[in-house]
This record gives C-alpha cells, sequence and structure tokens, in this order.
C-alpha cells in the first residue's frame, strides 16, 4: 500500500500512513549505521521486475544520467532471486535485472540496509531495503539471453553528484517546516494537485499556529487559488499574510519579498499592470539587497517583470529580463530547474508575438523537455506545452497529425489534472474539435493566438 501511494502520488493515504513511512525510514537507517556500511566493501545487489515499454525507453535514452526512486525498493544479494522475479520479456512488459554497485567509503544520500533476519523470507531472498528517494547513476544496458531479458547496471549515487545536490539544497529549505500538513501542501504544489493543496493549507490554518507560520501558510493557500485562477481569494490571503508580517518587521524586510511578487502575480492576471510592476519591482529590490542573494527567487523575479512588460507591450524590457532570468538559471541552477522551461516558454510566447515562429517553436520544445524530465507526468505546466506546440505548428502550416497529438496529449493531462468539466480542458477540447471540423469540412481552421508569457 504504501509503494502505491508513493509510485501514484495519493496524497491522502501517505498523510494518513505518514507515521508508519516515518518509523520505516528511521529503522532503515537505524540499521544502515548498526551495519557500518558506510566501510563496507564493493558489492552488488540485484532487482528483477516487469516494466512496460516505454518506461525502459526512457531508461535507455538517459544512460550516464540519475534514475530516482520515489518508493522503498526491495532489492537481492541473489542475483537468481532477482531474474525470477523479473520473467521473460513479452509484448507488454520488458524483463529488467537491475545490477546495482556499491561502492565503499562511501556516504549515502539515501540510507538501505541488509534485513534478511527481519524479512518473513529470511535466507531464501537475501533482501536488502533501500529507503524511499534513492537516486542511482545509470552505466549501461545489457541484453542477455538473446533478450530474454535486460541487465540495467547502476551505482548507487552519492553526494558528489552536483546535479542532485543543487537540486537538494533547493528542495530541503522549503521542507524544512514544523508543521506537516504543511509540508504535504508543498509536495502537492510542486506536483500541481491545487486542489487538494487547498484542502490541506485550509486544515493547516484550522489549528493554533504562530503568526509567521499562520503568514506562510497563507502564501501557499493563496498560491494554489492563483493556480486554480481564484484570483480573490489568492488576494485576500496575501493582503492578510502581509497585514501579519508588517506588525513584525519593516516593508523591505526580506521577508516580504515573496508576498510582494505573489500580489505583482495576481494583479497581473487580474489586468492592472501598473500595480502588477509596482510589486514585482518591490519584491526584486528586496531580493538584490540580501547579501545571501537567492538566485532562485532572482530568476523567478526577472521573469515576473519580462511577463508583465510583454503584456504592458514593452517587448525590448520584456525580452530583457526574460534573457536576465536565463543567464541566472545557467549560471546558478540546475540545467533541468522548472524555471528553465519557464524562460523558454516566455521566450517562445514573446517570439510568437513577433510572428517568429520557427524561433517559438524551438523555444517551447526546448521547455517541453525540461518540464518532461522535472515534473509529474500530469502536470498542467506540460499540457500548457503541448498546446503551445499545437498552436504555433499551426501558423507554420504543419502537418495535421502532428498537431492533433499535441492536442491530445493536453487535453489527456488536462483531464486528470482538472477533470473533464474545467474550462481549461473545454478549451483545449474546443481547440482540437475546430481542427477536426475543418480538416473534415476543407475549410480554414480558425485556431487562438498565444498571447500571454506563462
Amino acid at each position: 500500500m504504501v509503494n502505491k501511494a508513493l509510485r501514484v502520488q495519493d496524497i491522502e493515504t501517505l498523510y494518513k500512513l505518514r507515521t508508519f513511512i516515518r518509523d520505516l525510514h528511521s529503522q532503515i537507517t537505524e540499521y544502515y549505521k548498526i551495519q557500518n556500511l558506510e566501510r563496507a566493501e564493493i558489492r552488488c545487489l540485484y532487482r528483477g521486475q516487469g516494466m512496460l515499454k516505454s518506461e525502459f525507453n526512457k531508461i535507455k535514452s538517459n544512460i550516464g544520467g540519475l534514475l530516482s526512486v520515489t518508493n522503498f525498493l526491495s532489492t537481492s544479494a541473489n542475483p537468481g532471486v532477482a531474474l525470477a522475479f523479473a520473467g521473460e520479456s513479452n509484448e507488454e512488459l520488458i524483463a529488467i535485472v537491475f545490477e546495482i554497485q556499491i561502492h565503499r567509503m562511501t556516504l549515502m544520500n539515501s540510507p538501505f540496509a541488509c534485513i534478511e533476519n527481519l524479512s518473513h523470507f529470511g535466507e531464501a531472498e537475501r533482501e536488502w531495503l533501500f529507503s524511499m528517494g534513492s537516486v542511482f547513476r545509470i552505466l549501461h544496458i545489457d541484453r542477455c539471453e538473446e533478450g530474454k531479458y535486460y541487465k540495467v547496471h547502476l551505482t548507487l549515487s552519492n553526494e558528489q553528484d552536483e546535479e542532485l545536490n543543487k537540486l537538494a539544497r533547493l528542495i530541503e529549505p522549503k521542507l524544512q517546516i514544523p508543521n506537516p500538513i504543511a509540508v504535504f501542501g508543498i509536495l502537492l504544489l510542486e506536483m500541481g494537485k491545487n486542489e487538494i493543496a487547498s484542502k490541506f493549507y485550509e486544515r493547516a490554518l484550522q489549528f493554533d499556529v504562530e503568526p509567521w507560520m499562520r503568514s506562510s501558510l497563507l502564501i501557499n493557500l493563496a498560491e494554489s487559488y492563483m493556480n486554480m485562477q481564484q484570483f480573490d481569494k489568492a488576494l485576500v490571503c496575501l493582503h492578510q499574510s502581509l497585514t501579519i508580517k508588517l506588525q513584525f518587521v519593516a516593508s523591505d524586510n526580506w521577508s516580504l519579498s515573496t508576498i510582494y511578487n505573489n500580489l505583482g502575480s495576481v494583479y497581473g492576471s487580474l489586468g492592472e499592470s501598473e500595480t502588477a510592476l509596482a510589486y514585482y519591482e518591490k519584491a526584486l529590490e528586496i531580493d538584490l539587497k540580501s547579501q545571501n542573494p537567492d538566485y532562485e527567487k532572482i530568476a523567478t523575479r526577472m521573469l515576473n517583470l519580462g511577463s508583465a512588460y510583454f503584456k504592458a507591450d514593452q517587448m525590448k524590457n520584456s525580452k530583457d529580463h526574460y534573457q536576465r532570468a536565463l543567464s541566472i538559471i545557467l549560471e546558478h541552477l540546475p540545467s533541468n530547474h522548472p524555471n528553465m522551461a519557464v524562460v523558454y516558454n516566455s521566450l517562445s510566447t514573446l517570439y510568437y508575438a513577433e510572428n517568429n515562429f520557427e524561433e517559438s517553436l524551438s523555444m517551447s520544445r526546448k521547455s517541453l523537455d525540461i518540464r518532461l524530465a522535472s515534473l509529474s507526468e500530469n502536470h498542467p505546466s506540460i499540457a500548457e506545452s503541448y498546446i503551445n506546440i499545437a498552436i504555433t505548428l499551426m501558423e507554420l502550416a504543419e502537418e495535421p497529425e502532428e498537431i492533433l497529438e499535441n492536442y491530445q496529449k493536453a487535453i489527456t493531462i488536462a483531464c486528470n489534472a482538472f477533470g473533464k468539466n474545467h474550462p481549461t480542458t473545454e478549451r483545449y477540447q474546443r481547440l482540437m474539435d475546430n481542427l477536426v471540423e475543418a480538416l473534415a469540412s476543407n475549410d480554414p481552421v480558425e485556431h487562438e493566438t498565444r498571447t500571454e508569457a506563462t
């Protein structure tokens, strides 16, 4: 149940099982230390399973890259056990045996331990268990016994992986919150589950919490409302949060930067461009004065100012801020950081407005590649990328099959993220229906244009 909930991101179940998950992780960590595994000799562990061809193709295309496992991972010291679990490849599944190398004197990001003496199967399986969040480097893949199964060679990743370190440094501060409901809310926002996130934050605000924590919860609740385009509710939350903090700090305090930035986003969405620009500038001014610059925030501020200038039809200022955001991300953040996708998407929209459709399409595809690599598969931003690609392909008079394919992918994601009757899903469906009807009647295709850099 735990692994299924982790795999499909069933947050309600994970929250109910949070005590069990925490205890299991703690026990694995304890046995990791007791067994002195940091000083163990090089060993190999094995795991066998059937895998969908689409998932296996992702691994094949990522040799040399990282493979992250969200659930607890059961392995065996006996390769024969793994081979039995793998079975043989068939039309639906590829038989896979993972061979995991673990090197001596390596401090691991995620603990693992031998549980042979604790397991029901004992010596028969010689089981080792990795805690959730383990990360492996994909070394190479061998085709074995004429394709009956494939062996994927991995090595357990350590703290020297620079991309992993960068991502960890960005994620960890967001999770250092004493309120467990708030932590789940943050994870939900990262996954694009905004409606569920809002319920978690509303639940957290029912508790008697310190003013500073209440202010932070209101900021995150506002973000979930913003993502659902409930801007009036978001505005109320942000002003409440600002009122709380101004009781304790000056108006240019670093802790107000996020509130000012989000107020800019809401006012921009409500069409109040001058107010939006004023709040964005205030947020950026605070961040740039910091002795320890948060480059993720600064890049976000640049992006938002670029978007505000775009909406005000100030294309030069817009492009300048997008380019500054891109430079910051390339220098200070991981190459697959989600904000990189936002920059490319924003530049794509700007080039589209300038009728430079080839460059717009190139930027949209770069944005999509990063989003596919860094976000959950049903994240609304991925659907947005597919729609933007489809609209731009229509401007370039490309083959309708590719356009329809992008529309269909966007609709599938929107149905999963919002539901079939949500305005976003209905808009995507309408765009595809217009194209299908036009193709059937040989009429010119009417389609929307891209008007916002988001």
